[in-house]
């Protein structure tokens, strides 16, 4: 467990230098933003991440697995290329069909997201390319280089939507900023699996990856839906008027009490990489002794030890936690931070244990 011990050492520091400055980002834009401007920043990020959990809950995670189940081969390759060909083309279609319910009125979020929305729509296709390449480098255990890849996307994202929002552009600012930093981490992914050749070789579409995909898509997607619908639904479901400003305040509330996911995600792709690397027991008497995957140990150990004690101080003191970080009008956000925090530490719970036995 030692290799895994240091791998995911440094994905959560790497999770922790992208914390503090999407913290820095998230509270230095609530005071130069009204609640009602925040609440459209709140929305857009839940239209990006819903959209990115998407195209980032299946085909990677196949890659993963091939990768480091099987090493690379030139089956494993083609398969890598059929699954970057199958995640680029759902990404192309999340983003015209995102501009579509949007363009026809079908999703009924008002003229501020105008420009918005293709942002989001191309930070999408620019995911959905990056991510089957991570997975592919999570399958080759390039751990060092995937810490530096995710930390750096968050450097370029923050400095790229801080300089954008004041030079005036406002929420379209900090979503090109996003793009920006999806095409950087793009790049420097490519350049991490670069040695193993990846790209050679025939075939670029394989039906079986597809069929092989689904259970994992299904799997990794649920809990990525429960994360991410809340505040485009509080937008959606409110009264009129009130939508972005109500939005605005929830935001406040979920930056803080998701992060116990984001760890929980974070250890979640080394555990799954590990998990798919170790070989079947040899003999039927090994298959049928009674214990427990170490893995799962591993995940319950590490939410009891590091993670439960971090959601329960958010649903004791909400009103501190939110008062170290945001203006005073965001106290009204305290009751959603007690249950948001309690709701965050049971999903983290279940991202943890899902990945490890997605990886069986």
């Amino acid at each position: 467990m030692g290799n895994i011990t240091k791998h995911s050492t440094l994905l959560i520091a790497s999770f922790l230098v992208s914390a503090i400055l999407n913290y820095a980002l998230g509270v230095a834009l609530s005071w130069f933003f009204s609640p009602a401007q925040f609440g459209v920043l709140g929305v857009a990020q839940s239209l990006l991440l819903l959209t990115a959990l998407v195209v980032g809950s299946g085909f990677a995670w196949t890659a993963a697995h091939d990768v480091a189940a099987s090493g690379v081969t030139d089956e494993t390759r083609r398969r890598f290329r059929a699954a970057w060909t199958a995640n680029v083309a759902l990404g192309l279609l999340l983003a015209g069909g995102l501009w579509g319910v949007y363009a026809l009125g079908w999703l009924p979020l008002g003229p501020a997201y105008r420009t918005i929305v293709p942002l989001v729509g191309l930070t999408t296709v620019l995911l959905a390319a990056r991510s089957v390449v991570n997975g592919a480098a999570r399958g080759l255990y390039r751990f060092g280089p995937m810490a530096v890849n995710l930390a750096s996307e968050v450097v370029v994202k923050v400095v790229g939507g801080l300089t954008l929002v004041a030079l005036g552009l406002g929420a379209p600012g900090v979503i090109a900023g996003f793009a920006l930093g999806a095409a950087a981490a793009l790049a420097h992914s490519l350049g991490i699996v670069r040695p193993a050749g990846l790209w050679r070789g025939r075939g670029w579409f394989d039906g079986r990856v597809v069929i092989a995909t689904t259970p994992l898509f299904v799997g990794m997607l649920g809990p990525a839906l429960m994360l991410n619908l809340d505040v485009l639904g509080l937008k959606l479901l409110a009264p009129v008027g009130r939508g972005d400003e109500l939005a605005g305040f929830y935001q406040a509330a979920v930056i803080l009490a998701r992060t116990p996911i984001f760890i929980a995600q974070s250890l979640t792709l080394v555990l799954f990489s590990y998990a798919a690397g170790t070989k079947e027991p040899s003999s039927v008497a090994d298959r049928q002794l009674p214990t427990v995957n170490p893995y799962t140990r591993t995940a319950a150990r590490a939410w009891a030890t590091w993670l439960l004690p971090a959601g329960l101080v958010l649903m004791v003191a909400p009103q501190a936690a939110l008062a170290l970080l945001f203006p005073d009008h965001y106290q009204a956000a305290a009751p959603a931070l007690r249950l948001a925090a309690g709701g965050a530490l049971l999903l983290a719970l279940v991202t943890l244990l899902n990945g490890v036995s997605q990886a069986g």
